[in-house]
């Protein structure tokens, strides 16, 4: 229990933190361009709408260590010379399920902060070049400000997402290997349909279920 509360956190900030930088990054790329961006912003999208089972069974196949094509790839670019374990390793295994994770849930984070970057006010940012603003004042001073509340929002939602995700874990390790990626909901799925430790699984469900409403209640105060 106590290895998949640490894990389940672990997982949650260190997906949320991945998939914020590169969905803000491909948000002020995409800011900036003036042609092709619905087809931009279409292809980028792809991940969100994908299932989580499909999408877990993909990222199995492409780090699978005997036919993998990331192997493939990094053994014919000359950076490995042997077959990695990916979902073997137990480091390997989280850091490999934060990615898989991380690459489903950026997309949403981009086009929320899409939204935010176009209601950013265009006559304050001539303003603030007019007098000599660098862009990274303009961004602390004028674009931060002004899609802060953008932020907040994506934040909240993507921890509460992450925190309860199940599909991408169970179907990419399942928990394994030596529980290195063991997180609640996959803990409550095996004591529940694997030990039939209905009572264990139930208090750990409603533990979960006080820690997301406790979330869900913050999210609502601020939106």
């Amino acid at each position: 229990f106590q290895l998949s509360i640490r894990n389940s956190f672990i997982f949650t900030f260190a997906t949320v933190a991945l998939s914020f930088v590169v969905g803000f990054f491909c948000a002020w790329l995409l800011n900036e361009v003036k042609r092709g961006r619905t087809f931009y912003r279409v292809l980028i999208v792809l991940p969100w709408v994908i299932s989580p089972v499909i999408a877990g069974y993909t990222w199995r196949w492409l780090v699978n260590d005997q036919f993998g094509f990331l192997n493939h790839a990094l053994k014919s670019l000359g950076l490995i010379d042997h077959n990695i374990i990916w979902l073997g390793d137990q480091n390997l295994a989280f850091i490999t399920v934060i990615i898989a994770a991380s690459w489903r849930l950026f997309p949403f984070v981009m086009i929320m902060l899409l939204a935010g970057l176009q209601k950013v006010s265009a006559t304050l940012l001539e303003a603030a070049d007019i007098d000599g603003a660098s862009g990274w004042q303009k961004f602390i001073h004028i674009t931060l400000p002004q899609v802060w509340s953008v932020v907040v929002v994506i934040l909240l939602l993507s921890f509460i997402w992450m925190f309860n995700d199940f599909g991408i874990v169970h179907i990419m390790t399942k928990g394994g290997p030596l529980n290195s990626t063991m997180v609640i909901p996959v803990l409550i799925r095996i004591l529940t349909f694997q030990h039939l430790r209905m009572g264990t699984a139930s208090a750990l469900a409603l533990i979960l279920a006080v820690m997301l409403m406790t979330l869900s209640i913050v999210y609502l105060k601020i939106t």
